[in-house]
C-alpha cells in the first residue's frame, strides 16, 4: 500500500508538473490568434479587430498590435525581410517577413491561403472599402497599396520560380471582411485548396478587385465626390457589392 501511494504522488506530480509546462504555450498561443481575430482576452473594446470612440471613428486595430511587435506570432525580434521569410522553409510561410513604410505596412496573413499571400494595410484608419473619400489623399493611398504589394509579391514569386504575373490584387467586400480595417490581398497562385480560390475570387459576392475598386475611386474623385458606395447598381457592378 505504501509503494502504491507513493506510486500515485509522483503520478499526480507529472502531471501537475505536465500541466504547467503547457500554459504558457496555451498561453501564446491563445495571444497568437486572438492577436488577429479581433478579439484579445481581458478586452472587450475590440469589435471585428478594432475599437471605436463615441463617434464610432477607429482609434485602434489589430494591426496596430502587429506593427508595433505586439503580435506572437510576429514578433519584432523575428522580422526579416519578406521574400527571405517566405523563401526560409521553417514551416511558418513567411509569417516573420516584414515590410514597411510611412503610408502602409506589408506581412503574411495569419492563415496564408495561396503560395504567396501577403497583406497590405494603411497606416491610416480607413474601416472598409466603404470609408473609401472620393478625394486624392484615398486615390493615392490606394495606388500605393497596390504597388507596395505588387513589388514585395514579385519578390516572393521569384524565390519560387512562379509567374507573379498571375497574382491577383483584392478585396473583402463588407460585411465579409474579418478585420474592419482596410486591407489589401495579394496572391499569387495555386491556391491551397478550392475554397480558398473561391473566397478570394473577385468573381464572387466576398470579394472585389483592386482595378475596380480604383475605377470607381477614380471616376469619383473626377466627377468632384460622388461617394464610393453610391451608383446605379444596373450599370456599376462595385455598387451592388457595396
Amino acid at each position: 500500500q505504501a509503494l502504491a501511494s507513493r506510486a500515485g504522488g509522483l503520478l499526480t506530480g507529472a502531471r501537475r508538473a505536465h500541466t504547467h509546462a503547457r500554459a504558457p504555450k496555451r498561453e501564446a498561443m491563445g495571444q497568437a490568434a486572438s492577436s488577429c481575430s479581433g478579439k484579445r482576452e481581458g478586452d472587450r473594446g475590440y469589435t471585428k479587430g478594432v475599437r471605436v470612440d463615441a463617434d464610432g471613428k477607429v482609434v485602434r486595430s489589430v494591426y496596430d498590435d502587429v506593427r508595433e511587435g505586439l503580435d506572437a506570432l510576429r514578433p519584432a525580434e523575428a522580422r526579416q525581410p519578406l521574400a527571405e521569410a517566405v523563401a526560409a522553409g521553417d514551416g511558418a510561410r513567411g509569417r516573420t517577413g516584414w515590410h514597411e513604410d510611412d503610408l502602409a505596412t506589408c506581412f503574411v496573413p495569419r492563415d496564408p491561403s495561396a503560395a504567396v499571400h501577403l497583406l497590405v494595410v494603411p497606416r491610416e484608419h480607413v474601416r472598409n472599402l466603404k470609408d473609401l473619400r472620393p478625394e486624392d489623399r484615398h486615390l493615392k493611398l490606394l495606388e500605393h497599396m497596390r504597388a507596395v504589394g505588387e513589388s514585395q509579391l514579385r519578390l516572393c514569386a521569384e524565390r519560387f520560380g512562379l509567374d507573379a504575373s498571375a497574382a491577383s490584387f483584392v478585396f473583402h467586400v463588407p460585411p465579409h471582411n474579418s478585420i474592419d480595417h482596410l486591407h489589401l490581398h495579394c496572391l499569387v497562385p495555386p491556391f491551397d485548396n478550392v475554397f480558398y480560390q473561391l473566397k478570394y475570387s473577385p468573381r464572387g459576392w466576398w470579394c472585389t478587385s483592386y482595378g475596380e475598386v480604383h475605377a470607381k475611386l477614380s471616376g469619383d474623385v473626377a466627377a468632384g465626390g460622388a461617394r464610393l458606395t453610391k451608383g446605379n447598381s444596373d450599370r456599376d457592378p462595385l455598387a451592388s457589392k457595396l
